[in-house]
């Protein structure tokens, strides 16, 4: 990581130096580089209830492998004690993303008929 030396006024320093550890994590969604994993997820869920799908397509629902791969790898970082806060609360809007689709997945699947053998 490269070291920067910034000036800005004392009223945006004082309102930066809380979030001082999660600077980098701000500046690269700030700038275009990144978006969130969480605001990915919600453009996928949206994206894909946007169409109208049917109770099956619901329950199948997957989010992109590529977001998947970036989820289990910000997971496995938490897992070993080296997320920021920033990623911790990324984490954490994951999860709730998560749990929402778990809820309509399974309101979905109390609307699929039921096969009788």
């Amino acid at each position: 990581m490269v070291e920067m030396i910034v000036q800005v006024p004392e009223g945006v320093a004082a309102r930066l130096a809380p979030v001082q550890e999660q600077l980098p994590d701000i500046l690269e969604l700030v700038t275009g580089e990144g978006v969130s994993l969480s605001a990915q997820a919600y453009d996928e869920v949206l994206g894909f209830l946007a169409t109208n799908p049917t109770s099956k397509n619901v329950v199948s629902f997957r989010l992109s492998k590529k977001l998947q791969q970036a989820i289990q790898q910000l997971q496995a970082r938490h897992s070993e004690g080296q997320t920021t806060s920033f990623e911790k609360a990324e984490l954490h809007r994951l999860l709730r993303i998560e749990h929402q689709m778990r809820a309509i997945k399974l309101q979905a699947l109390e609307r699929l008929p039921t096969t009788s053998h």
